[in-house]
């Protein structure tokens, strides 16, 4: 969400990555509170960034110069992982429905 639906307000980035914590988007101006609607599009994104993170991470923990132990490729696993879902939840899309609670 880009805007405010009672105010116009826009949302900064910080705005948008608490709510990524807190589960709640809240406008500054008329503290409205808005919580993301789950959809098909949400699960499909979900889908497709694990399962290419589980086909391309093996790529970049297999660099022949540096070994690496099981826990460091999980670990690198779940840092791709979290950074391509957070993405997700920073950019305003059209995909990301909210629904107004208060």
């Amino acid at each position: 969400m880009k805007n405010c639906l009672e105010c116009s307000y826009t949302f900064t980035i910080i705005d948008r990555f608490k709510s990524i914590f807190t589960g709640k988007l809240r406008c500054k101006k008329c503290n409205t509170i808005y919580r993301v609607k789950r959809s098909i599009y949400r699960f499909i994104y979900y889908l497709v960034i694990y399962l290419s993170s589980i086909f391309v991470a093996p790529i970049f923990t297999n660099y022949k110069g540096i070994p690496l132990g099981f826990l460091s490729r999980l670990l690198i696993l779940i840092l791709i992982l979290n950074f391509f879902i957070i993405v997700y939840d920073l950019i305003p899309h059209k995909f990301q429905k909210y629904t107004k609670i208060k």
